[in-house]
């Protein structure tokens, strides 16, 4: 078990000896969980305290500001040292940074310490993932060390991406810190040919930024529509075809989604049939299930959150720029709109959450190829829509990779051309996509 630090020491202090801890209560298995703050990509330790004294490891001495929690551990039932520091920890102050042999690590650590400034001709890496998540997870105190490391990242954003995928960033935490970092709003198509491994949506994404240049029919053509086959499921091979798919209007929100809302928490799992569900391709019909009955299941702390009304407010005022880019896209937002019919959203705001998530990957998606004009997305908005997706990552990811196969469609067999996909053809207007 975990006990309050405030009932366990009255202080806690570093010396040459480690971490040292006053009025300590005299408890058995009491110790130590430490955390780098200028290398989070590094483990984490756990110290048995000895005689009021938690001896730190030598990588954990002059390595830069540490955060650390005291614990209760019980040898049957032992805590588990988080991956980041929770919110209970207290930040201790110490000179340095971690070292590395590896410069790049070890320049990253210095920046993120503040010790020097973040070096140019840094690549994206599966650390600065990490970085971001742990400081995220610390709040405002490092803010400028999170916009230099996001900075950074999105001036190589396919290289970004994929090492999203291959972080240790868990897949519920991806969708939110790539909203955060503006990445959302990137194109993804050049670059490496590195694989996203086995994190499909990235997958997804990477594989239809490649669409782009490829020639029809061709081997490059032919593999990647297998490989978003495989990743995506039938329903996006139907989408980039033919631009919609009638499963797609399934697994939604509709007007009689307000009678679950005063069922039981375990009525509502049998009708979802959660316990079956085994989530597929990111376009299956069962992976559409599981995401729809998590939003579902978070829809009440969505609504608690004071940033919910901005982000329906600002989002219905999205939609005129996503008609004018094509009325294709949206059709999309209306059939999720028409499916609430006459239901009361004023009472229930929690069911526009699927129209809102798909308005909102639109939106970013549209920019990402020069279909709309920047400058729609400000800090409230991105904060706003990043704290839906720490709710429902499995929504947003599914419609971040369904918005992208509809933009596909419009660009690959409409043959629509927008700013970022122009080379030296005439825009072909949004009024044929719309007439098809």
């Amino acid at each position: 078990m975990t006990v309050r630090p405030a009932e366990l020491f009255s202080d806690m202090r570093l010396t040459e000896d480690g971490v040292v801890l006053d009025d300590l209560a005299d408890v058995a298995g009491l110790t130590v969980q430490v955390w780098a703050t200028s290398a989070p990509w590094m483990a984490p330790a756990s110290i048995p305290i000895r005689d009021d004294v938690a001896e730190l490891p030598v990588e954990f001495r002059n390595a830069g500001p540490l955060n650390v929690r005291v614990v209760v551990q019980d040898p049957h039932n032992p805590v588990p040292v988080p991956a980041a520091p929770p919110s209970d920890s207290v930040r201790i102050e110490q000179e340095g940074w971690v070292r590395s042999d590896d410069p790049a690590l070890e320049a990253l650590a210095q920046f993120i310490a503040g010790q020097a400034e973040l070096p140019s001709g840094l690549t994206p890496t599966p650390q600065v993932w990490a970085a971001l998540q742990a400081l995220t997870a610390l709040g405002d105190s490092l803010a400028d060390v999170r916009h230099g490391l996001a900075a950074m990242l999105s001036e190589q954003p396919r290289q970004a991406l994929t090492a999203l995928a291959h972080s240790a960033v868990p897949m519920s935490e991806q969708p939110a810190l790539l909203i955060e970092t503006g990445l959302v709003k990137a194109k993804f198509a050049g670059g490496d040919e590195e694989s996203a491994g086995a994190n499909p949506w990235v997958a997804c994404l990477i594989t239809l930024a490649d669409l782009v240049d490829a020639e029809r029919n061709s081997d490059q053509w032919v593999h990647a529509r297998e490989e978003l086959s495989e990743h995506g499921g039938d329903a996006l091979i139907r989408v980039l075809d033919a631009g919609r798919d009638q499963e797609l209007a399934k697994a939604l929100f509709d007007h009689t989604t307000v009678m679950l809302h005063h069922m039981p928490a375990e009525q509502v799992d049998k009708i979802f049939d959660v316990a079956r569900i085994i989530p597929g391709a990111v376009l299956d019909v069962d992976t559409r299930v599981s995401a729809i009955a998590e939003t579902f299941a978070m829809r009440n702390r969505w609504v608690d959150m004071p940033s919910h009304t901005e982000l329906v407010v600002r989002s219905k005022k999205f939609v005129r720029a996503i008609k004018k880019a094509g009325k294709q896209f949206y059709d999309q937002i209306s059939i999720r709109s028409d499916a609430l019919g006459t239901a009361d959203t004023q009472s229930h705001p929690w069911l526009m959450l699927p129209m809102v998530s798909l308005i909102m990957a639109l939106l970013a998606r549209l920019e990402a190829h020069g279909a709309v004009k920047p400058g729609l997305f400000d800090d409230d908005i991105i904060a706003a829509w990043a704290d839906m997706a720490k709710l429902c990552p499995q929504l947003v990811r599914i419609d971040l990779v369904f918005a992208e196969a509809l933009i596909m469609h419009s660009v690959t067999v409409l043959g629509v051309k927008w700013g970022a996909e122009k080379s030296g053809a005439e825009k072909v207007g949004a009024e044929k996509s719309g007439a098809e």
